[in-house]
């Protein structure tokens, strides 16, 4: 009983948090009975893709330096501002979990050194950034 107390209390906040963000979304995205809470995911964006879609522009993307393109410039900014700390902070995870934790960490490092580099050449960067995607 008590389970079912904690599970429909962390529901509720849950639909809060996001119709916060965005009103009405919370209806569109999660389905609940009785039995089973169903979460339509195919509509939203995760920061995690949006963040791996932004590094992948940059790193496909042909140019003579990667600090002079606007547009890699832009998607490294992307994803730098996409970037809100440890993943999964504040969860206990294993093993699995901390290699996640470790890579988003240094991509961001990564992403956070080629947005403060001024005129510098892109292979180096380059192939650092895209080895790690």
């Amino acid at each position: 009983q008590q389970a079912r107390s904690n599970l429909r209390l962390s529901l509720h906040r849950f639909r809060q948090a996001v119709d916060q963000a965005v009103p009405g979304a919370s209806d569109t995205i999660l389905t609940m009975d009785r039995h089973t809470v169903q979460l339509h995911s195919a509509g939203l964006a995760r920061d995690h893709d949006l963040f791996q879609q932004a590094l992948f522009a940059c790193a496909t993307h042909t140019h003579s330096y990667l600090n002079q393109c606007p547009l890699c410039g832009q998607q490294l900014e992307t994803a730098a501002a996409l970037y809100r700390g440890e993943f999964l902070a504040g969860f206990e995870l294993g093993e699995w979990g901390m290699i996640y934790r470790a890579r988003y960490e240094d991509q961001f490092l990564q992403v956070d050194d080629l947005c403060s580099t001024v005129r510098r050449p892109i292979l180096p960067a380059y192939c650092r950034l895209y080895h790690t995607l």
